[in-house]
């Protein structure tokens, strides 16, 4: 049996998000006096965002767990599961100014209708991954392609090639 992959997201860009979050919230403290509706309106929006990013650095908030017969999705300890035989296929594409790993169903998928339509409304995509877990957004799709085909899965190798 073919252990389970675990991915994690570089902590780098929650990192960044938490740093511009609390940025933000500083200055919104700092026009407190002068525009308080606005200061309260920012604030809480970049402190929602600060405190999110930072959930994510906790250990084991966020990853990607790929078993023969599912796929695991975790973000801020919510998780979904996806079988392999619902995805039609996964590809990249651009959404919102960068490279996503998406998907459409497969053709006889029942569920997740308004999430779906939704979703391909707003992105053209009837869902996708929220990370890259480390990886190309290409590699990371052809990684999950070979999972859904029932292809041997490895997790990729990290740091330098080994003598």
């Amino acid at each position: 049996m073919t252990p389970a992959i675990h991915l994690k997201p570089s902590p780098w860009k929650h990192l960044a998000l938490f740093a511009t979050g609390a940025a933000f919230v500083a200055v919104a403290v700092l026009i407190a006096p002068q525009h308080p509706w606005l200061a309260w309106c920012c604030g809480l929006l970049f402190g929602a965002c600060a405190l999110a990013a930072l959930v994510a650095l906790l250990p084991g908030s966020t990853g990607l767990r790929l078993e023969p017969g599912r796929m695991t999705v975790r973000s801020l300890y919510r998780e979904w599961h996806l079988r392999r035989e619902d995805v039609d296929v996964f590809y990249v594409r651009p959404v919102a100014g960068r490279w996503m790993v998406c998907w459409n169903y497969a053709p006889g998928y029942d569920g997740q209708r308004l999430g779906r339509r939704l979703s391909s409304a707003v992105a053209g995509v009837e869902a996708g991954l929220p990370d890259t877990y480390g990886m190309k957004a290409a590699e990371l799709a052809e990684l999950l392609n070979r999972w859904r085909a029932g292809g041997l899965v490895t997790a990729p190798r990290r740091g330098p090639p080994r003598p």
